[in-house]
């Protein structure tokens, strides 16, 4: 549970994960070594889920308790003490929270497809790969061919 005096801060640790995670499928990308890097993006990828998941949670729950203020919210009685500017800024921040958590989960699907395009394109570059060695050796076998013919 999140206590008051140290607020959930959504940006930091799946936003940090998801820039990891961007950073090694770069550095994979230019160097050429997909087989080391995919086994941390993976384990990366897992523990981005377990934190999405935690922050769910968490979101599910200041949900529930905001729910009689976001029902109230549309038509706020004034009160002599103050509380409807509080609960007013309490609802603004839940909207920015949510909105947040939006953004952070827009971010992780778009992470995810682009995986799944590198893992194809992975996958496309070793059948080229492949393809390429049986045309040289298609060329040499043409070559002798030729040379036994003339």
């Amino acid at each position: 549970m999140v206590n008051a005096c140290s607020p959930l801060r959504l940006n930091d640790p799946p936003l940090t994960l998801t820039t990891e995670i961007q950073e090694l499928r770069h550095k994979s990308q230019s160097s050429g070594d997909n087989t080391a890097t995919t086994g941390i993006i993976d384990q990366s990828l897992m523990t981005l889920d377990e934190r999405l998941g935690s922050v769910e949670k968490g979101i599910k729950n200041i949900n529930e308790t905001l729910e009689p203020f976001l029902q109230c919210s549309a038509t706020p009685t004034v009160s002599g003490n103050g509380s409807t500017n509080e609960i007013a800024g309490i609802l603004r921040k839940h909207a920015t929270l949510l909105s947040e958590w939006e953004a952070v989960q827009d971010e992780s699907d778009v992470l995810r497809e682009e995986l799944k395009e590198d893992k194809w394109l992975t996958v496309f570059r070793t059948v080229t790969d492949q393809a390429d060695g049986m045309m040289s050796s298609l060329e040499k076998a043409v070559n002798r061919c030729q040379v036994s013919i003339y």
